[in-house]
């Protein structure tokens, strides 16, 4: 009874341990994750001198090239390859762009513009009702994106994981 009572404690001590090894794999794949959200969303923030020089409106010039950019600083950021895939294993499918949106506000309107599976569109909304996908609310002009992965897990789990960050340009946060 003592040796069956002994295996039993090892057994639950090695799924403890093996359970919070993966927490913190979780846990430090979601924060690289976000530092290249952020990251990528910035890097693809090209702003209109142009518009800037003459109106003091900082817009994102082309929605279109900053969506290309973003998509280029993703894959870098993430240490992606061609496929989009993660050649270090940490991810076990290739990442997905669900969605990647321009919000340039220029006065009370805010022009968004969205890229993604099946959900390209442009659009008007006024400022302080227009809010990303994520509930907060546009103030200024920001870029959005959201993007989904499956990671594996011990004993055999697949996870689904999606993350999302919206970033404004002007304030600080």
């Amino acid at each position: 009874m003592a040796t069956f009572t002994m295996v039993y404690v090892l057994l639950f001590f090695v799924a403890t341990v093996a359970f919070a090894l993966q927490i913190r794999e979780y846990i430090s794949l979601k924060t690289h994750t976000e530092d290249a959200l952020a990251a990528s969303n910035l890097a693809s923030a090209v702003i209109d001198i142009q518009e800037y020089g003459i109106n003091h409106n900082l817009v994102i010039k082309d929605p279109e090239q900053a969506y290309s950019i973003y998509q280029e600083a993703l894959k870098i950021n993430m240490g992606l390859n061609d496929q989009w895939e993660d050649p270090t294993g940490l991810i076990s499918s290739p990442v997905r762009v669900e969605q990647y949106i321009v919000y340039n506000v220029r006065g009370s309107e805010v022009e968004v513009t969205s890229f993604g599976e099946g959900l390209n569109y442009s659009a008007t909304e006024t400022l302080g009702s227009a809010t990303s996908p994520n509930g907060q609310v546009i103030e200024s002009t920001s870029v959005y994106s959201r993007i989904s992965y499956q990671v594996d897990g011990y004993f055999g789990v697949t996870v689904p994981a999606e993350k999302d960050k919206l970033v404004d340009i002007v304030k600080n946060n």
